[in-house]
């Protein structure tokens, strides 16, 4: 069985993980086990963590990157979150322009995971090290649910699993 482990950035501070996000990568690292390829977005949070919990080298594919929001809703986002239960992804929801830039970010991320996929040997594992906004919307389109509402965020190292079927899964 092929599998992709698609996690959040851990904790940070600006686009650094904290001590605490490090520390956590650590600990995961030592749970997930032995991955074959790892994979992150090119913020340096994103390539920290993928260092951290897959001790492998790191392909960054942009890809995973943060949704493409508009430079004038940015600041709008940055203050909300500070103050919505579901955090930026409960920013984005209030905008209908915006979910569509997280369900184009989800399709993106898409062709990420189906190309893995596809060059993953049978028993191999691969980890994708990603942001809330575009797993959210990976996760809306394997699941066929509906961009009309959202119920949930990812916090830091919080994910699903994505096997050959493109079945996912909770992870942890």
């Amino acid at each position: 069985m092929k599998e992709i482990i698609v996690i959040r950035h851990g904790d940070k501070n600006g686009d650094e993980l904290t001590s605490e996000g490090v520390q956590t990568c650590n600990e995961l690292a030592e749970r997930v086990g032995l991955l074959n390829y790892a994979y992150a977005s090119e913020r340096h949070r994103a390539v920290q963590t993928a260092i951290l919990v897959s001790k492998l080298p790191v392909n960054i594919d942009t890809r995973a990157n943060v949704p493409a929001f508009p430079d004038s809703e940015l600041e709008r986002l940055a203050e909300t979150q500070k103050n919505h239960p579901l955090g930026i992804i409960g920013a984005i929801w209030e905008n209908a322009s915006l979910i569509n830039d997280a369900r184009e970010a989800g399709v993106r991320m898409l062709s990420l995971v189906e190309e893995i996929l596809r060059g993953l040997a049978d028993g191999e594992r691969a980890l994708i090290v990603s942001h809330d906004g575009t797993m959210i919307g990976l996760e809306k389109i394997l699941k066929k649910e509906s961009f009309d509402s959202v119920d949930h965020s990812f916090g830091p190292l919080e994910g699903f699993r994505v096997d050959q079927t493109l079945h996912i899964t909770p992870y942890p």
